[in-house]
């Protein structure tokens, strides 16, 4: 069977490779005596040419709005969390380490948005300018997977 194969392949490139050549002097051929076949190639040559250039460009504008965009959207979100969490922290009144622990748990699961389109995931570091223990954690915000 592979020597079959290889029949059919050397047959199909010594018939393929002639017809390349004879389709290459039918168009230079046709190249020097039409005027028409010349104008009517060069005009479709540059309208793909501008076609392409102009579809780049607006996808590359559109990609890099859509990721502005995005990127202002997770901005605004964050700020908002984190403040919401911050005001959280700030109103707790708990005392032992299993309440502070219930607290944040309790509050990350508030906030990751566990029944939305987008899981966030977020990292809590302690701010170095604050004294008072409840009040020293912040959100650092969202971290998606």
């Amino acid at each position: 069977m592979g020597l079959r194969v290889g029949r059919l392949v050397r047959l199909g490139v010594t018939r393929f490779f002639p017809a390349v050549r004879f389709a290459g002097r039918a168009m230079r051929r046709r190249w020097r005596r039409s005027l028409q076949f010349r104008t009517v190639f060069t005009t479709l040559l540059l309208a793909v040419t501008s076609f392409s250039a102009v579809g780049a460009y607006l996808s590359n504008q559109i990609a890099n709005n859509l990721f502005q965009e995005r990127l202002t959207q997770a901005e605004s979100e964050t700020r908002y969390y984190v403040k919401q969490v911050q005001e959280t922290f700030d109103g707790a009144q708990v005392t032992d380490q299993s309440s502070v622990i219930t607290l944040v748990y309790d509050t990350l699961n508030a906030v990751e948005g566990r029944g939305s389109v987008i899981q966030r995931r977020y990292v809590f570091e302690a701010k170095p300018e604050q004294t008072k223990p409840r009040n020293r954690w912040w959100s650092r915000g969202p971290r998606t997977s």
